[in-house]
């Protein structure tokens, strides 16, 4: 639920006036737009979604209404239940590796719902090491740092998360490296082991998120150690790197997430499985090594991130001044950008949270700093705004929320 409206009533009093502009435009284009195919017009637009920095916002505030309960579509590593596996023998100081390791793995979670997966901790810079199918088609992610009292979805905390830039990508292993974005937090790091410390029959366990089951314990053992693996995720998509075929039970959710030695070092990151009980496979140190060492010399740069925006014409004089996109492919638009005045500045962004094809989200930039800091929400979903939120600290989302009601 949205946090407490400000009691001050003359700040509440400036505010309304300042935004007063602004509510008369949104209010008009709330009662008179629906997002229906029937009204496009012209050539679809290809940009980056860089180009788009009010997005993010629209995103965040969605998720965080919607509370993380989505389905997940993405492709994720899994094969059998987390319960099979290697249950007559038990590693050494399991309870203190836990404890050791859980703190750097992190739950990741794209910002369109599309795709949720670990990750690895292995820097205090806030680097994280992943699946390149959990990043796939994302320029960031929102992180979770290491929460015990945090086990599944309903206990997520939606005002406590990061976001993670994706800054190296290798498609070829299944590789990505992210970076935590305005990282304050005293970060537990990863150690990294080396290709010598892995063994067939070796004791190993790995740590991740299966089917929602946050931090979650599992091991086994290494049943062998492939190079030069060819595995697929379909049709499109086919990956080569040397694997560790384990039998540690890991499931949708253990994806990019580590795999550890009995000593707590990571020795794989947990990647994909086949037909099969107990036939999971981990992507090995040495490709991680060696990916981490090249990202950072700058190779392996993001891959380009492009969308298609649907343009429209809403007052018909010939020149697009609405924009919309369908995020989740269920054919309906999702988010709309605005160049009301037609000047070639997109003045707002909207977004249609509950799939009736009617904005109840409004984004603004009223003072044209390119940051969009006001927000008007039909909280209700029948046509009127309910709600003023004002970002403040320029975290793109709203930290002052105000009751809207008309004069």
């Amino acid at each position: 639920m949205l946090s407490q409206f400000k009691q001050n009533k003359f700040f509440k009093y400036l505010a309304l006036c300042f935004l007063s502009n602004i509510l008369i435009i949104a209010q008009d284009h709330i009662k008179t737009t629906q997002w229906v195919s029937s009204n496009i017009a012209g050539n679809p637009v290809n940009v980056s979604i860089s180009d788009d920095p009010a997005t993010e916002s629209i995103y965040y505030l969605g998720d965080l209404r919607k509370n993380f309960h989505k389905k997940i579509t993405a492709r994720e590593l899994g094969v059998g239940d987390i319960n099979e596996g290697i249950t007559t023998r038990q590693i050494t100081g399991a309870g203190r590796l836990y404890k050791k390791c859980a703190p750097g793995v992190v739950i990741l979670y794209s910002l369109d719902g599309s795709s949720m997966g670990s990750g690895a901790i292995i820097s205090k810079k806030g680097e994280i090491i992943t699946n390149w199918h959990v990043v796939e088609g994302q320029e960031k992610m929102l992180v979770w740092i290491y929460n015990e009292n945090t086990t599944s979805r309903k206990d997520i905390d939606p005002d406590a998360y990061f976001t993670a830039r994706v800054i190296a990508e290798d498609p070829g292993r299944d590789l990505a490296m992210l970076i935590i974005e305005n990282n304050s937090n005293n970060l537990v790091t990863l150690t990294l082991g080396r290709d010598y410390e892995v063994n067939i029959a070796d004791d190993v366990f790995a740590i991740g998120h299966p089917e929602g089951y946050f931090w979650s314990f599992t091991y086994g053992v290494i049943s062998q150690i492939r190079k030069n693996w060819d595995w697929t995720y379909g049709d499109s998509e086919n990956f080569t790197a040397d694997v560790i075929q384990t039998q540690t039970p890991t499931n949708p959710g253990n994806s990019g997430g580590p795999l550890f030695n009995d000593v707590g070092k990571l020795v794989g990151i947990n990647s994909f499985g086949s037909a099969g009980q107990g036939l999971n496979f981990a992507v090995t140190v040495g490709e991680v090594r060696s990916f981490i060492t090249n990202a950072r010399k700058g190779e392996f740069e993001p891959l380009d991130r492009t969308v298609v925006w649907d343009s429209y014409d809403s007052d018909e004089n010939g020149t697009a001044d609405v924009w919309l996109r369908d995020i989740d492919d269920d054919g309906k638009y999702d988010i709309a950008k605005t160049d009301k005045n037609e000047d070639g500045v997109i003045d707002y962004y909207s977004f249609d949270t509950n799939g009736d094809e009617s904005p109840d989200i409004f984004v603004y930039d009223d003072d044209g700093n390119g940051t969009y800091e006001y927000y008007l929400l039909d909280e209700n979903y029948d046509g009127n705004i309910d709600t003023i939120g004002i970002d403040t600290d320029g975290d793109r989302e709203p930290d002052q929320y105000f009751e809207y009601q008309e004069e």
